[in-house]
């Protein structure tokens, strides 16, 4: 059975929703939930053992949450960096 492999894209938006609504929920496990998440969401990704780290360092969820955006929004800026249009 084939499947297509989600982008970096897909992969961000995905991680960075299902993070939001932990963080909304206030459960009391979110941070270990967010962190079992990553190890499956960022396992193959380019950079993503030391992406790993820093959230398992993380005591707080979102602390999580910003070290995923930064490492995610750093890494789409370098794939897709802005078209400049001269007028």
């Amino acid at each position: 059975m084939f499947y297509d492999e989600p982008s970096e894209s897909d992969r961000y938006e995905m991680i960075r929703t299902y993070f939001q609504m932990l963080i909304e929920e206030e459960l009391p496990d979110a941070t270990g939930k967010m962190k079992q998440f990553a190890s499956w969401f960022t396992h193959g990704v380019p950079g993503g053992a030391s992406l790993r780290k820093e959230i398992y360092d993380s005591k707080t969820a979102p602390e999580i949450l910003a070290r995923v955006e930064n490492f995610f929004e750093a890494r789409l800026a370098v794939q897709s960096p802005a078209v400049l249009i001269e007028g």
